[in-house]
């Protein structure tokens, strides 16, 4: 984790975005995978907003200047806004 801590301190000296992705469920959890691997050992909801699961770590919380992109999906990428602000 410290290496996290350090990373992120070390784009906030530099200036470098940061951009946090985090898996964002709807409340009934119909939109969550449906595979056992994924529902977790007790087939519950765990990435639902709000719940430790789903929260970013205190130690490189986002600050007001970073983007955060609430995701549907493991991907960074898949359903999300993304696209609009990648130049490929």
């Amino acid at each position: 984790m410290q290496n996290y801590v350090r990373l992120v301190a070390h784009c906030r000296s530099v200036g470098t975005p940061l951009i946090y992705t985090v898996i964002h469920r709807h409340p009934d959890n119909i939109d969550a995978p449906k595979t056992l691997a994924d529902a977790g050992p007790t087939g519950g909801a765990p990435m639902l907003a709000g719940t430790p699961a789903a929260a970013i770590i205190d130690d490189i919380r986002p600050q007001p200047q970073d983007w955060v992109i609430m995701k549907p999906r493991f991907s960074a990428f898949y359903g999300t806004i993304w696209r609009a602000f990648s130049p490929i």
